[in-house]
């Protein structure tokens, strides 16, 4: 792609236009939000030396809310055509003469932001427009084709794949907030099968903002060892004992505990942390933060989804419940500080509260010392049947698990159809240890080992 075609792919200033033009259309006391959405993506799945599935896409949607007397409507289109945003004006304004009026339903002033000074995180990596179709395809036969005769253990690769998108979000109100996000991200990921008798699904991936630093024997290394271990895994006896999470479950574990923090959910009377603002409920070692300015986090953004400036904030500090996360609604309703954690699903949903770059403080030991420090443990791997086995308003916490034993310290004997089971409060109380092996991922929560210093495990 040329100097000019990337340019021109950064540009949001034709987004910036439609939406500040539609939000200026406001009449009498009614307010305007225009939020405008642009991006595309890369998919490719390869198994066995053949393309298996490949797709491209791009798309561009427009969302308009109108509040007026207190009363909020939206609708959206997927066109930038002037007389379809006239018309989905024109819907979201009649959907909001027919809503139910909310005294709490508002959009950002000016006036509401306060002193927190924009961090500007540049999320955008050229490198993505720079390979050809063909070089990504390529890619992903190369992984297929090295993770297929990495090891004769391997058995079966199941999908070697290549993704990678971009993306830009404007939002504009009729108060006059214009704020622009873009962003870019690549991947390369596979799932491996290992074992004879009986066969086990492990996957690794390798990811970034752009393609240079994406690593092929990285994502292969991580699939195999990870499966490896839980090769021979056997059914473990039921008894007490600490549990150690790998990063990538503990950010599954803080996932839900960043869900029970949404001033969304405290304003519904649907969270069980909704009294408890200034009080103990996690081990004095524990403060989780959410940064979506930190230069290392994948989902950084400079303004939230209504068109605050995103900003540090410390939700759980040395173990007290610090702050909900808000949206302007939630932070309204609950007379409470805005603080630029509102997020949007695309331009069909309204805002909700939630993190963006979650992590939980390291408490300063290495994954090996805190392996040291326990002697004998369970390292959990897989969480399975979280959607089931856990309810975050009653605090209710069983789940299957899968992993390895760690014995005088180290990681010994694979187990699994196990359960482990606990309330999320009393997880959080004995949260004593997080190491420093702190793992930047594309999500919402950050990973580290994390150490629970004890639970219920159940198995024969």
């Amino acid at each position: 792609m040329s100097s000019t075609a990337l340019k021109n792919m950064r540009d949001t200033t034709m987004l910036q236009e439609v939406a500040q033009r539609i939000a200026a259309q406001a009449q009498g006391n009614e307010e305007i939000e225009v939020y405008v959405s642009q991006g595309g993506d890369v998919e490719v799945t390869v198994y066995r030396g053949e393309v298996e599935n490949m797709t491209t896409a791009n798309s561009t949607a427009v969302g308009i809310r109108v509040i007026n007397d207190h009363r909020e409507g939206s609708a959206w289109a997927e066109s930038l055509d002037e007389g379809i945003l006239q018309q989905t004006l024109s819907f979201a304004r009649e959907n909001a003469s027919i809503a139910e009026p909310d005294e709490f339903a508002t959009l950002v002033k000016p006036s509401d932001i306060d002193d927190v000074e924009p961090v500007v995180r540049d999320g955008w990596d050229d490198s993505i427009f720079a390979l050809s179709l063909e070089d990504k395809i390529a890619l992903a036969l190369e992984l297929d084709h090295k993770a297929s005769s990495f090891d004769e253990r391997i058995k079966d690769v199941p999908s070697a794949d290549y993704e990678d998108g971009w993306g830009h979000s404007v939002v504009a109100n009729s108060h006059g907030i214009m704020v622009t996000n873009s962003s870019t991200s690549a991947s390369l990921s596979a799932s491996v099968m290992l074992g004879d008798d009986e066969q086990l699904e492990s996957s690794g991936f390798s990811f970034g903002r752009g393609t240079t630093n994406l690593n092929i024997d990285e994502v292969i290394s991580m699939a195999f060892s990870r499966g490896l271990r839980l090769l021979g895994g056997t059914q473990p006896i039921s008894e007490a004992l600490p549990v150690i999470l790998d990063p990538l479950v503990a950010t599954q574990f803080f996932g839900i505990i960043a869900g029970m923090m949404s001033g969304g959910a405290v304003a519904k009377g649907r969270a069980l942390l909704a009294d408890r603002l200034g009080d103990t409920i996690g081990h004095s070692n524990l403060t989780l933060i959410d940064d979506p300015t930190h230069e290392k986090a994948f989902s950084s953004a400079t303004y939230d989804a209504e068109g605050m400036p995103t900003r540090r904030n410390i939700f759980i500090e040395n173990g007290v419940l610090q702050q909900f996360a808000h949206t302007m609604y939630s932070s309204r309703r609950l007379k409470m500080k805005p603080n630029a954690c509102a997020r949007r699903g695309g331009v069909a949903s309204r805002p909700g509260a939630g993190m963006r770059a979650l992590y939980a403080q390291t408490t300063g030991e290495s994954v090996e010392e805190i392996f040291e420090r326990v002697g004998e443990a369970v390292y959990v791997q897989h969480f399975l049947g979280v959607h089931s086995g856990v309810n975050a308003l009653s605090g209710d916490f069983s789940v299957g698990a899968q992993g390895v034993w760690i014995r005088d310290g180290h990681m010994a004997e694979a187990f699994k159809e196990a359960t482990i089971a606990s309330d999320l409060l009393t997880m959080l109380s004995r949260t004593s240890a997080v190491a420093n092996d702190t793992w930047w991922l594309p999500g919402s929560v950050v990973g580290n080992t994390v150490l629970i210093d004890e639970m219920v495990m159940t198995g024969k």
